[in-house]
């Protein structure tokens, strides 16, 4: 609950949920790191990784936590309490406890959701971070209408089962409610014995009842708005991607249909564009810093000339037509900021500030006050508190595909 001034002499209190918290503490700790979405590349990440990808995000670790969560679930619902959200968060503390004690018998036992605050809450639990992936792989039951039921009402629709609690079930305004009495879950393996035991260790690692389960619903997830196989279910299908080094390495392109190469050669020239793009915004950033005379450090311009040399053939290569057609839902000042930076890359790169102006407008529309591009004082202001020695060194765009190779290798794994 955070209090707001509302008028003078009058203060009003605003209700935020778990999520919105979480949502702002993420954004504050990215803004830290420095992986802020600054002009809109984002955008691009986001379309060809939920293209290759559906249900996936760069919150997921392991592969097994799409089974604790339905399972801790029904563990609440047969417990008879009412207070589900409460319950919930302490069975998501509860599992990273086990699961840190696991640890101890199995190096490989990392990615733990809230482990590095055991034993506090994590900000962002599993069953937050993999809520989508449950209903886009099948594993969460629709409505009726087709729409995915929230955490909540997947448990008090679970409770509904309990027949010592289906007439106490009610909604939040203390009326009955009226779900048919089927699981909001699909039929799941036999969780763990040691699921919800606080003295036993858990691990990642899955039975072959649980890998063949997960291979099942994977294989019939489809590439968005067709009816046809995504990547993730022919790699699902057929295990190639612990090894690969990209999502267009030829290990997945032999695997892909002839929809997805084209897809992934389009999705390799954006990823080198993007990544000169955000190597450009940092050394902007840094160059007009320079000249407001707060530092000297040439870091980021160095780095972008790296950037350059290794990517600049492919980002060139891009076609932006072809691009379009795979995200037509972009901006066009985005597409606009794309094709001045190649043509910058195909003319004179020594000077980077022609771009500077294309660049300031991108940020101030999605960031306001509080872009650094701008030449005003806001913009002055947001860049003396930017320290580009501290800044992580710009990349291509991955796509998820870190996130991936791990869910793949747990689903594979002998």
């Amino acid at each position: 609950m955070a209090r707001r001034d509302i008028g003078e002499g009058v203060i009003g209190w605003i209700l935020l949920s778990r999520e919105a918290v979480a949502r702002a503490e993420q954004a504050l700790n990215s803004d830290e790191k420095g992986v802020r979405d600054e002009v809109g590349f984002l955008a691009l990440h986001q379309g060809f990784a939920d293209r290759f990808f559906p249900g996936t995000s760069v919150l997921h670790t392991r592969l097994r936590y799409v089974l604790f969560i339905p399972w801790m679930m029904e563990q609440i619902a047969a417990e008879g309490a009412s207070d589900h959200a409460r319950r919930l968060t302490v069975s998501e503390t509860a599992l990273a406890g086990q699961l840190k004690k696991g640890k101890l018998s199995d190096p490989e036992a990392d990615g733990i959701i809230g482990g590095r605050i055991w034993p506090r809450h994590a900000a962002q639990p599993p069953s937050f971070s993999y809520w989508t992936a449950l209903g886009a792989w099948g594993i969460l039951r629709p409505r009726p209408g087709g729409s995915m039921p929230s955490r909540i009402e997947a448990l008090r629709r679970l409770a509904q089962l309990n027949p010592k609690r289906r007439s106490r079930v009610t909604d939040d305004d203390g009326g009955a409610l009226d779900h048919d009495a089927v699981s909001p879950f699909v039929k799941l393996p036999r969780p763990p014995e040691a699921l919800g035991s606080r003295n036993e260790a858990l691990d990642f690692r899955m039975t072959e009842t649980e890998r063949g389960f997960l291979r099942k619903q994977l294989i019939g997830v489809r590439r968005p708005n067709t009816n046809n196989p995504s990547l993730l279910a022919r790699l699902a299908e057929i295990p190639v991607a612990a090894d690969a080094d990209d999502p267009w390495s030829s290990e997945v392109m032999e695997v892909a249909d002839q929809h997805d190469k084209f897809a992934l050669s389009v999705a390799r020239k954006t990823s080198a564009l993007a990544g000169i793009g955000r190597g450009i915004y940092a050394a902007l950033t840094e160059l007009v810093r320079s000249k407001d005379g707060l530092s000297d450090t040439t870091k980021q311009r160095d780095h972008l000339k790296m950037m350059i040399d290794v990517y600049s053939d492919d980002a060139c290569a891009l076609n932006l037509e072809e691009l379009t057609l795979l995200l037509p839902n972009l901006s066009r000042q985005l597409v606009n900021l794309l094709r001045a930076t190649q043509d910058w890359l195909k003319a004179d790169r020594d000077d980077l500030a022609t771009l500077r102006l294309v660049y300031a407008n991108a940020e101030q529309a999605r960031k306001g006050l509080r872009a650094r591009l701008p030449d005003n004082a806001a913009g002055r202001q947001r860049r003396a508190e930017w320290n580009p020695e501290l800044q992580p060194l710009a990349d291509p765009i991955g796509y998820r595909w870190r996130n991936i190779r791990r869910l793949m290798s747990d689903l594979h794994a002998s």
